[in-house]
């Protein structure tokens, strides 16, 4: 009797301790399936959100491209006209949804602002989307922008993005009692024109002098509606001074003027170590005495000059010929 009490002792013991583990094997195996399950749930859903994120994200950059290409918006860059975007463009802003929609010249100051259309001329150019729009590229991101700058764009935006922060027994402390910054899905895109070129994008610094504002003016115009950057002045010592402030690319220059004349200010400019590589487009009504050399043109008081147009300005031949001294063409 004694043996087979100690035979069942044994083999109860048995039974429990591989029951036991079977019992632990178990646990562990379903604790495991549990939590791959949810892993892989949350791996499904993080990727979720990011395909939602990205689809919604690069619907705010269509709408932005689609915008850029309207006829209206490439007008009113094209011809300074810049009262009607600011209208057209709350317009597309409401229709799509959109909490801002700011329009930028060549240098990434506002020109357009639509919740907040009397505060402009502040600079963007330092917003890593717009410095990438600014050279022809367009780009979009989630960026967190500060309430000043919500403030700036309208009203009701810096009080949308105002959140209060409620303490939770497992929350790790942070300091802040709320949070006033938001976060933007954000798009810029280069309003171009149809070779693909930035409207408003420079293509260099002229200066202008001359001794009649009529045809500065004109001048000007000319140039500007050709997307070049224009500096003036009125007579040549005015205009080497201008040459050494403005560092231009190119100057055009009128000969007949009064005090320091445009064949004098023409070699003091030349003799400057400082200006001499500075080309110098020669605009005159006696150029049928310039020799036929093509970019070396000399009169006998010591005039050289690098190129020189008639007057009165053709446009196409003006445009022509600075794009030439400039390696244009």
């Amino acid at each position: 009797m004694l043996l087979r009490g100690k035979l069942a002792l044994y083999f109860l013991i048995v039974v429990l301790v591989s029951g036991l583990i079977s019992t632990i094997v178990g646990i562990s195996l379903i604790n495991r399936h549990i939590i791959n399950r949810a892993q892989n749930q949350v791996r499904h859903d993080l990727a979720s959100a990011w395909m939602v994120y990205n689809e919604r994200l690069k619907d705010v950059e269509d709408i932005i491209k689609v915008t850029s290409e309207r006829f209206f918006l490439k007008k009113s860059l094209t011809t300074g006209a810049l009262d009607m975007p600011g209208r057209e463009l709350e317009r597309v802003r409401k229709a799509y949804g959109l909490d801002i929609l700011t329009l930028t010249d060549r240098k990434g100051l506002v020109i357009a602002r639509t919740r907040n259309p009397y505060n402009l001329g502040d600079d963007q150019s330092n917003d890593t989307l717009v410095s990438r729009a600014l050279k022809g590229n367009s780009a979009a991101a989630t960026q967190i922008v500060p309430v000043e700058q919500l403030r700036l764009e309208g009203d009701g935006l810096a009080e949308k993005a105002y959140t209060v922060f409620k303490e939770t027994p497992k929350a790790k402390p942070t300091g802040k009692k709320h949070e006033t910054s938001g976060i933007m899905l954000k798009a810029a895109v280069p309003v171009t024109d149809d070779n693909g070129d930035l409207i408003g994008e420079t293509k260099g610094k002229i200066l202008v002098v001359d001794d009649e504002p009529d045809v500065v003016d004109m001048v000007r115009m000319m140039l500007e509606n050709a997307s070049y950057e224009v500096v003036s002045a009125y007579d040549g010592k005015e205009g080497i001074e201008k040459a050494k402030q403005e560092k231009p690319d190119a100057i055009v220059l009128d000969l007949m003027m009064p005090g320091m004349d445009g064949f004098e200010a023409c070699k003091e400019m030349k003799n400057d170590p400082d200006l001499k590589d500075i080309p110098v487009l020669v605009l005159t009504a006696i150029s049928r005495h310039f020799s036929d050399t093509k970019y070396a043109r000399s009169l006998g008081l010591g005039l050289v000059s690098d190129d020189y147009i008639d007057k009165p300005v053709d446009p196409n031949v003006l445009l022509n010929r600075i794009a030439g001294l400039l390696g244009k063409l």
